[in-house]
């Protein structure tokens, strides 16, 4: 793990997010890069117009999400739509 402080990321530059964490950071522009390894941490950072990328496991587990919801008919969208749900609730149902 990687400590990054007031550190400005702009235009054409990847940020690889895996385990790292970010104090006081700005990325403005930049690539967000995130595999599915440890949980970064942020502490006031400031995002701008970024793009995100999700690869490995993490790009897996948002494929699988979109294949439930766009694949598996009503029950499929339910499940999709609840976890979807939890996401934005801060609560994940892990049983």
């Amino acid at each position: 793990m990687a400590e990054f402080i007031e550190q400005t990321y702009g235009p054409g530059v990847n940020v690889d997010l895996d385990g790292n964490a970010y104090t006081r950071c700005v990325f403005d522009r930049c690539r967000m890069h995130f595999s599915g390894g440890a949980l970064p941490t942020f502490k006031d950072v400031k995002f701008r117009d970024v793009i995100w990328h999700w690869d490995g496991a993490a790009g897996n587990g948002l494929a699988l999400l979109s294949a439930l919801y766009n694949h598996f008919g009503p029950t499929g969208r339910r499940d999709a739509e609840e976890m979807i749900r939890n996401i934005r609730s801060g609560k994940m149902r892990t049983e």
